[in-house]
């Protein structure tokens, strides 16, 4: 499977940026949802930790 998949990847012309351009992208939206991650208040994350068992 992956043979097959490695001979696919090879043969189309220019994929190296669409590579680049997904790992970039990634790697932005992971680092922005961490960052937000620990700006958060404590209160709003104690709000969000008793959430489940609100119902």
């Amino acid at each position: 499977m992956t043979r097959l998949l490695n001979q696919f990847i090879e043969s189309v012309d220019g994929i190296e940026i669409y590579l680049i351009i997904s790992l970039l992208l990634f790697l932005g939206i992971f680092v922005l949802i961490t960052i937000w991650a620990f700006s958060l208040k404590k209160s709003d994350v104690e709000k969000m930790k008793e959430i489940p068992f609100d119902e």
